[in-house]
C-alpha cells in the first residue's frame, strides 16, 4: 500500500508501477546471413523504460567452408550500443559479451537486436538479451 497525500508531490518516474520485461532472440543453428534484425522492443505510450543488462554471443555449431566476421549487436534508441564482432571459425568457438549500463528509452524509442554471418556455409547459435524495466512516465 502506498501512502501519499492529494495534490503531494509526484513520485520520481522510476518509481511509477515497475515492470521487468525482456528483450530476447535465443537461436538454434544458423546459416550464413546479411545484418538482420532479430527482436525488437518498442517503449509503450505513457512509459518510460531503463535497459539495465545485455549479453551477446555466438556459438559456432558448424564450420564454415570460407570464414568471414559474425556481427551481433545491440540497438537502443537507433544507436549502435553494444557491437560484438569476431571470427568463431572452429566449431565449439564463441564470442560474448555480458555487461550491466543504465540505459533510458522514452515512449517510442526502440531496443533491438541484430545478427550478421558472412562465411560460407556452416552454422551459428546465437543468444542476445536485454533486461528492460517499464515504469509510468
Amino acid at each position: 500500500m502506498r501512502v501519499g497525500f492529494p495534490g503531494g508531490p509526484r513520485l520520481e518516474w522510476y518509481d511509477r508501477n515497475p515492470i521487468l520485461t525482456r528483450l530476447a532472440y535465443i537461436s538454434g543453428s544458423v546459416a550464413p546471413h546479411a545484418y538482420t534484425q532479430r527482436a525488437i522492443y518498442t517503449t509503450p505510450t505513457g512509459k518510460k523504460a531503463l535497459v539495465s543488462h545485455a549479453f551477446l554471443q555466438a556459438i559456432r555449431d558448424a564450420a564454415p567452408t570460407t570464414a568471414s566476421f559474425v556481427t551481433v549487436s545491440l540497438q537502443l534508441a537507433g544507436l549502435r550500443q553494444m557491437h560484438l564482432l569476431g571470427r568463431p571459425d572452429v566449431v565449439g568457438n564463441e564470442i560474448h559479451v555480458d555487461t550491466g549500463f543504465q540505459l533510458l528509452l522514452l515512449a517510442g524509442e526502440a531496443a533491438a537486436v541484430y545478427t550478421e554471418d558472412n562465411s560460407t556455409a556452416g552454422s551459428l547459435r546465437y543468444q542476445e538479451t536485454a533486461a528492460i524495466h517499464e515504469f509510468d512516465a
